[in-house]
């Protein structure tokens, strides 16, 4: 099983009920997604309450604590899973199960949407969908600061402490995105927004499937 991460909130009912009655279902049975979700008073870690797909974390909930629930989910992946690699995304990001289900993630330590480019030609990705090899997941669970910006932590902790990582801007990857620009070409959409609006891109995306 490969773990998919998906950042959410305890209010956000609406956002998973659309996520799971659209592109979850279309997901390949190799891929586990589980919401992450905050839980600061829970005693342990984290908690996995997989009838609800969902990974409890003993994080705060505010914008600038989804790092803690990113090292929260590495941790929990690392311990529990052996495979080459993990996804991460958002709630109000559409997923492409039909693109992601065949993508070769397993060519690189890092793949999404790169912005802000630097000297050496790494910038970096867009928190609304990416993946991270296994050894990435290892640092994070380490590394990774638990309180910032999750684009400018996840991406200086990787660089720091990675030896020789491998990325790759995956250009199907679509911010800025509402439902009439979606396409069955494009592998996420982000933000999708208010739930309803997952629906549309859903028909959309699997109109020619």
């Amino acid at each position: 099983m490969i773990p998919l991460a998906i950042v959410s909130r305890q209010v956000n009912v609406e956002r998973r009920k659309s996520c799971l009655e659209t592109w979850i279902p279309k997901l390949s049975p190799k891929f586990l997604p589980v919401f992450l979700v905050e839980s600061p008073r829970m005693k342990g870690p984290y908690y996995h309450d997989a009838a609800n797909h969902i990974l409890y974390l003993k994080c705060r909930e505010h914008y600038h604590d989804i790092p803690a629930k990113v090292r929260g989910f590495c941790r929990w992946a690392v311990r529990n899973f052996d495979c080459p690699y993990f996804l991460k995304c958002d709630d109000d990001t559409y997923v492409n199960a039909r693109l992601v289900n065949d993508y070769p993630f397993h060519t690189h330590d890092y793949i999404g949407f790169f912005y802000e480019t630097w000297h050496n030609g790494l910038g970096k990705a867009h928190g609304a969908f990416y993946s991270i090899s296994w050894r990435c997941a290892e640092t994070l669970a380490r590394k990774l600061k638990l309180h910032g910006y999750e684009d400018d932590m996840v991406n200086n902790t990787l660089r720091a402490n990675v030896p020789d990582l491998t990325w790759f801007w995956e250009p199907s990857i679509l911010l800025s995105c509402k439902a009439e620009g979606m396409s069955d070409q494009l592998m996420a959409g982000h933000p999708i927004r208010p739930p309803e609006a997952m629906y549309d891109v859903h028909r959309v995306v699997t109109a020619s499937w």
